[in-house]
């Protein structure tokens, strides 16, 4: 894993897709795993545009609000 700060609590990781059957997968680094709480079985919210952005559901209103 390699990553630089970007922002105060942004960050640039990145990541090795993996496949596996016929899917790909990126996997979740253990710092924003820790930071939102997450567990196997929770969803996440994918938000596709130029930018990919992946978050916890709970935070999604956070981000919601964050693009108005």
């Amino acid at each position: 894993m390699i990553g630089k700060n970007i922002g105060k609590s942004d960050r640039v990781l990145h990541r090795k897709v993996i496949r596996q059957h016929d899917s790909l997968y990126v996997c979740l680094p253990k710092c924003f795993v820790e930071r939102h709480n997450i567990r196997p079985g929770d969803f996440m919210s994918l938000i596709s545009g130029t930018i990919l952005r992946v978050m916890p559901m709970q935070d999604e209103q956070l981000c919601k609000d964050s693009l108005q």
